[in-house]
């Protein structure tokens, strides 16, 4: 009787023990936070001000500022001990799992679940110790990338530091502001905007093309003809118009008729596509140097005093003669030959 009193007191005692073991290693009682289970965090701990960061105790010139944007960069001192120089070498984003576990991710070097410890002003990664310092003045380098706009040169200065965004510009091109990738990523801000330098970063400037119906594939201006121009090449050419239409023309006994109607727009003021009618689907080239357009190795040249008749398409069937002598009847025999 007594051997089961004193096994249940046992068994009592074990799952007690088990229950505190437990609860320790969820709870940081540095901070009395509960652990997470494994979703991002940010632990304030390990969060730098402007003039603090995490050194290396043995080599003392390299280490970390973590910011609370959830950004860091790594840093090295180019100075002497004596004086100083402390300089952003790369940056990226971290997070903390449990608050025992540090990701760093950082252009193409990704560290998941680094173990790490937090003591007052003593930080342990994997076993290496960083020691928190002060008074330090880290400069930032920050680098913009218009994607076709207006070149900035990067910028360097001290972490902390609120800057003004620049405002590129783009040739047929709406400046939709400053993003952190090229495609997606978070805005963060337009031009004039103020924005602050935590760490380094590439900011990339996202555009529309002008007419393209709030994010679609934009129309080039200077394709554009005005009443009675047209794009001339021999005895053919095109009418391009504002609203996306175009008319395929070619001279008959020196008048012009419209071959082909169809819709047109540009892809990255590179290309062009021509669509309905007798074309298909195609993307051609085009470069435009003043009154001269090169579509596809094609020469062509803004010409005016075009009057251009849709009425009588069918003479174009009365003289083959002059068809057959067109410099234009190959470009259209191959792009028909592509359907």
């Amino acid at each position: 009787m007594k051997s089961n009193i004193f096994l249940k007191f046992f068994v009592a005692l074990a799952i007690f023990a088990s229950a505190s073991f437990f609860a320790v290693g969820c709870v940081d009682f540095e901070t009395g936070h509960i652990g997470d289970w494994g979703q991002a965090e940010l632990d304030n701990r390990l969060i730098n001000s402007s003039t603090n960061a995490w050194i290396d105790s043995v080599v003392n010139d390299v280490g970390y500022v973590f910011n609370s944007d959830g950004t860091f960069s790594r840093i090295e001192n180019f100075g002497s001990q004596w004086s100083p120089s402390w300089r952003s070498v790369g940056g990226g984003t971290w997070h903390t799992s449990n608050n025992n576990q540090l990701t760093l991710t950082w252009q193409n070097f990704n560290v998941d679940n680094w173990i790490y410890f937090v003591h007052n002003n003593n930080l342990t990664v994997n076993g290496r110790n960083f020691v928190r310092r002060s008074g330090l003045n880290v400069s930032i380098t920050i680098t913009f990338n218009s994607q076709g706009g207006t070149f900035f040169s990067p910028i360097t200065l001290l972490a902390g530091t609120q800057i003004n965004l620049p405002t590129p510009t783009r040739n047929n091109h709406t400046f939709n502001g400053w993003f952190t990738s090229a495609v997606g990523g978070t805005r963060v801000g337009g031009g004039g905007s103020n924005y602050t330098v935590n760490s380094e970063i590439t900011l990339f400037a996202q555009w529309t093309s002008i007419g393209d119906g709030g994010g679609q594939v934009g129309r080039d201006g200077r394709l554009v003809n005005s009443f009675g121009e047209a794009w001339i090449m021999g005895g053919d050419g095109f009418v391009f118009h504002s609203n996306g239409t175009f008319s395929d023309i070619e001279r008959i006994d020196g008048a012009w008729y419209a071959w082909n109607d169809g819709t047109w727009h540009t892809i990255d003021n590179s290309r062009l596509f021509l669509g309905s009618g007798g074309f298909n689907t195609d993307v051609y080239s085009y470069s435009i140097w003043g009154n001269t357009l090169s579509l596809s190795g094609w020469t062509f040249q803004r010409t005016s005093g075009i009057t251009v008749s849709h009425a009588a398409r069918s003479a174009r069937n009365n003289d083959e003669e002059e068809a057959e002598k067109s410099p234009f009847r190959k470009f259209r025999e191959e792009r028909m030959a592509r359907q």
